[in-house]
This record gives structure tokens, C-alpha cells and sequence, in this order.
């Protein structure tokens, strides 16, 4: 096995492979415990966390210093403590849906975090894989920075949304696969802002541009129960250059798409 860190989940508890040649850099403070808590500081190698199994009490926390990819193949995890799963490392975030499998994830209601799957990186979804996201608690998926989905990807299903259903940094990009926004959304469906440092001031970076690009998939947003809210509502530019979509926003106040920038449909 090489930099490939196992970790099956089982009812209350989980059990966690570390390989032997990064015992040095990755370690897991969470004992048998379903709320997982991986740390690794590994500058130089990615490390590879292969997530599955069943927890009605369970959640993953990886903290990283380095890139990782994070492969959920067949997982089903109810937090109640707080995110499903909340993945830290300001590099690039592969998650990897395994081909025919059904991932689901469901966060604390009424807790403080930002997510059900919350992440602090550029993330990139893909994988002929199945991911239901039920926010609780706040937004359903959260990423500080981009947040990119793959041609491969087969379904995104946004159970239901305490808050935004996708709540994205610097800017999303859907090139294929099926998203789908449940009525059970407080806000809006897919909101791009500006990434901001502590003092809330705009990052400034190439890939900070606050828009949503599409080219291609299928959106299906209903917002039926949000005032004020937004089907796909961006900062910057929007730019659609294939897919389909189907967007019903119809609360007062709402709107299908809106953007302080350009909208561009080719």
C-alpha cells in the first residue's frame, strides 16, 4: 500500500490504515472513535484517504499541509457534532466519487458549522460516483476557495440547505454530471463570492473571480421555499456555454440567475 490511508466507518466507531512510511507525518488523534480527526504534515507526497462504511454518528476532519485526494467510495456518515466532513489544507482538494457508488453525508442541526461538507482548499469533484448532501445546519457544501466539478461526476444531490446549497470562493465551474437542488433550500442554490482575507478585504489571485462558468451537465434548482433567494447568483461574471438547466425560483423576491457582473450564453 503506498501513501493510502484507510479509514472504514462502523456504527460508533471507525478504524483508521496508516502505512508504515508516513506513520512519521500523518497521525490520527481520534483513537476507534466515528469522528475521525486525521492530521498530516507531509510538504513533499500526497496522501490518498479511502472513505467508507456507515455512521450515524460520525464525521471526518483531515487537516493537511500538503494536496490530498479523498476517495468516498460507498459512505454514509450523520454528524452530531458538527460538518460531515470538514477537509483543511489551502492546496488543491481531489474528491473522487467511487464509480456506481452512493455517498451520503448529513451535518448537526443548529450547530456552528459552515458546512455539512466543508472544505478550505481548491477542490476539485470527480468520479462516476453518487453524493447526497443534507446541510442541517448551515450550507450544504462550503469551499473557501474554487470549487470545480468534473465531467465524470454522475449526480450532486442537494438533500436540503439550512443556508446556501453551494456556498463557493474565487468561483465554480461545472463541466458535466447532474446537480440537483432540493425546495428544502433556505437560500440561495449556487452562490459565488469573492474570497476575502481576515480583514475582509478581496484576495488578490488570478482565480478569484467570482463567477460560475458552465459548460455543461444538467442543473435542476427548485427554490420554493426561500425569500429573496437566488437560483445561481455570482459576484463576478457568469458564463454558460452549454448544459441544461431548470430553475424555478418562486418565493417573493427571487430570481432564476443574477450577477454584479456579465452574464455570457453561447
Amino acid at each position: 500500500m503506498g501513501n493510502d490511508v484507510v479509514i472504514v466507518y462502523n456504527g460508533t466507531t471507525a478504524s483508521v490504515t496508516i502505512p508504515e512510511q508516513l506513520k512519521g507525518t500523518v497521525a490520527c488523534s481520534s483513537g476507534t472513535s466515528s469522528d475521525v480527526v486525521l492530521t498530516n504534515t507531509n510538504t513533499t507526497d500526497e496522501v490518498f484517504y479511502h472513505v467508507s462504511g456507515t455512521s450515524t454518528a460520525g464525521s471526518l476532519t483531515i487537516n493537511a499541509d500538503y494536496k490530498m485526494t479523498v476517495k468516498p467510495n460507498g459512505v454514509s456518515l450523520t454528524s452530531t457534532k458538527g460538518s460531515a466532513i470538514d477537509l483543511a489544507c489551502g492546496k488543491r482538494i481531489d474528491v473522487v466519487l467511487g464509480e456506481g457508488t452512493t455517498n451520503s453525508l448529513a451535518d448537526l442541526a443548529g450547530g456552528s458549522q459552515k458546512a455539512c461538507f466543508n472544505t478550505k482548499g481548491h477542490v476539485e469533484l470527480s468520479g462516476a460516483g453518487t453524493l447526497n448532501v443534507t446541510g442541517n445546519g448551515n450550507h450544504a457544501i462550503r469551499t473557501k476557495e474554487y470549487l470545480e466539478v468534473k465531467k465524470d461526476v454522475k449526480a450532486i444531490n442537494i438533500v436540503k440547505a439550512a443556508n446556501d446549497a453551494i456556498h463557493v470562493g474565487q468561483y465554480f465551474e461545472m463541466n458535466g454530471g447532474a446537480l440537483t437542488i432540493d425546495k428544502n433550500t433556505v437560500n440561495d442554490g449556487i452562490q459565488v463570492e469573492y474570497e476575502t482575507d481576515d480583514n475582509d478585504k478581496v484576495v488578490v489571485d488570478e482565480d478569484n473571480t467570482g463567477a460560475i462558468i458552465v459548460k455543461g451537465g444538467t442543473i435542476d434548482i427548485t427554490l420554493a421555499n426561500a425569500e429573496d433567494a437566488k437560483g445561481m447568483k455570482a459576484d463576478g461574471d457568469i458564463t454558460i456555454s452549454g448544459g441544461t438547466f431548470n430553475i424555478k425560483a418562486q418565493s417573493n423576491g427571487s430570481r432564476g440567475i443574477q450577477t454584479d457582473g456579465n452574464i455570457t450564453i453561447s
